[in-house]
């Protein structure tokens, strides 16, 4: 594989946009080796996405739990919370419910 040489940012979504920028059609994600994805198509899923967790009321500063496997989904749903400025907080999927809503 490839090294990636990185790129000045301070966020990962600004190192995702300077990627989708330089390099839309390279790879970005491959996930268990049946999905893959490249930069320009992340961001632009990832701007969709935003559109929706919008429309549902997720707002800067709110926490967004993430209670999904490892995948593409969950890829999007992290940058998408991130570029909302809400804090996605990541959970195992396999937790009992009990145990991920106690307070």
């Amino acid at each position: 594989m490839n090294r990636v040489e990185p790129m000045p940012s301070s966020t990962i979504v600004e190192s995702l946009v300077a990627r989708a920028d330089a390099t839309p059609h390279a790879l970005a994600y491959v996930v268990d080796d049946t999905e893959t994805i490249t930069y320009g198509r992340l961001w632009e899923e990832v701007r969709q996405t935003v559109a929706i967790l919008t429309g549902q009321g997720l707002k800067r500063g709110q926490c967004c739990a993430l209670a999904l496997p490892t995948s593409l989904d969950f890829i999007r749903l992290l940058y998408a919370i991130q570029t909302l400025g809400a804090i996605p907080v990541a959970l195992n999927p396999g937790l009992p419910a009990t145990l991920i809503l106690r307070r």
